[in-house]
């Protein structure tokens, strides 16, 4: 029998041209597996980003010790749902506890505000750009931190998922306490990885796309527990085939 072997996928972003290896697994796995090895990949073109931005004398401002962005809706794909619960049952149970505590109390805050419906409604439909602005900065305006964020820094930040990955700021980051008001500038990576996590995982499932907020993960899992046992073989194929819709869609979205 053949052993399995790294597969390196060459990929014509708008940031430039990208070498990703998609490693060996055989076998049958957790698609939350298969999107945890791909998340690299949101900092490699995050990184063809901040190159092209020093070429215009730019660079990327966030630091540790701001975390004004863990305030804001992060909207994440079924497997990243299941990744970010994957990273709270996997600590020590004291913290544990603290993060499970944390998401709750956060999930209560925002469904006491009548957002949490709405935000699952917006995310899981084709939505104006004006709407997802109106929700998103009613999100902010309750001034809910990730329950991961610990002294002002991601305490999980090897394991973030696509969309913090995807976060970064070229402008002063005092202009980040009001994102929604002041002119920050995010550096323009075209990359929407969850995108096509989230269509890849429609497909699998012959469900509808939908995205899960961040705050409700633990909570999306526990109502949804097939999600988290998901298992497919073929897991190179699978991520070629994310990896190349997140491209053609990266372009698409950068010639328009």
């Amino acid at each position: 029998m053949d052993q399995p072997h790294t597969d390196t996928l060459v990929l014509d972003m708008p940031e430039g041209v990208l070498h990703f290896n998609i490693p060996p697994m055989a076998g049958r796995h957790r698609v939350a597996d298969i999107a945890a090895v791909l998340m690299p990949f949101c900092d490699a073109v995050n990184d063809l980003g901040v190159g092209i931005a020093k070429q215009f004398g730019k660079s990327v401002l966030c630091k540790a010790g701001c975390g004004v962005c863990c305030c804001q809706m992060v909207p994440l794909s079924p497997p990243e749902a299941v990744m970010v619960n994957d990273v709270i049952t996997g600590l020590p149970q004291r913290h544990r506890e603290q993060a499970e505590a944390g998401f709750a109390d956060a999930r209560k805050k925002l469904h006491d505000a009548g957002l949490l419906d709405r935000l699952y409604e917006l995310y899981s439909r084709k939505s104006t750009g004006e709407e997802t602005l109106a929700l998103n900065r009613r999100y902010f305006e309750l001034g809910i931190p990730c329950p991961f964020l610990s002294g002002q820094s991601c305490s999980i930040h090897p394991s973030r998922p696509s969309r913090c990955r995807e976060y970064s700021v070229m402008s002063d980051p005092a202009l980040c306490a009001n994102p929604f008001e002041n002119p920050v500038r995010r550096l323009p990576v075209t990359l929407k990885l969850s995108e096509a996590l989230a269509f890849a995982w429609a497909s699998l499932t012959r469900t509808k796309p939908q995205f899960i907020p961040l705050i409700d993960a633990p909570s999306w899992v526990r109502a949804n527990p097939e999600a988290a046992g998901l298992r497919i073989e073929g897991a190179q194929q699978f991520m070629r085939s994310v990896l190349e819709f997140t491209c053609a869609e990266a372009n698409r979205r950068a010639s328009k």
